[in-house]
């Protein structure tokens, strides 16, 4: 739903530019947190343990600019977490 609310508030917005917005929080979610999250909504009792290191060359972290999002006056309204295990009961039920 969030992801459809900016598509529609950058397609309404009067900018001839060819916009590149980030829809996110703005706030670093780990790979971690993510994979864990999938994780426990299919009730898995393993979870993924990330050594923290990185491959030399690869960033150590990256988090959304939002200044594109922020120009629309657009912020998520979802909780992201709610949000992966919504995807993963869709998942379950028989995605086409």
């Amino acid at each position: 739903e969030d992801a459809a609310r900016l598509l529609l508030v950058a397609g309404l917005a009067n900018d001839e530019r060819r916009l590149i917005i980030n829809g996110a929080t703005g706030a670093g979610v780990s790979t971690g947190q993510i994979v864990n999250t999938i994780a426990r909504a299919f009730a898995s009792t393993e979870l993924v343990d990330f050594s923290g290191s990185s491959r030399q060359g690869d960033p150590v972290h990256l988090v959304a600019d939002m200044v594109g999002a922020d120009a629309l006056d657009w912020r998520p309204r979802k909780n992201l977490h709610v949000e992966l295990a919504r995807y993963v009961d869709w998942f379950k039920a028989g995605a086409p």
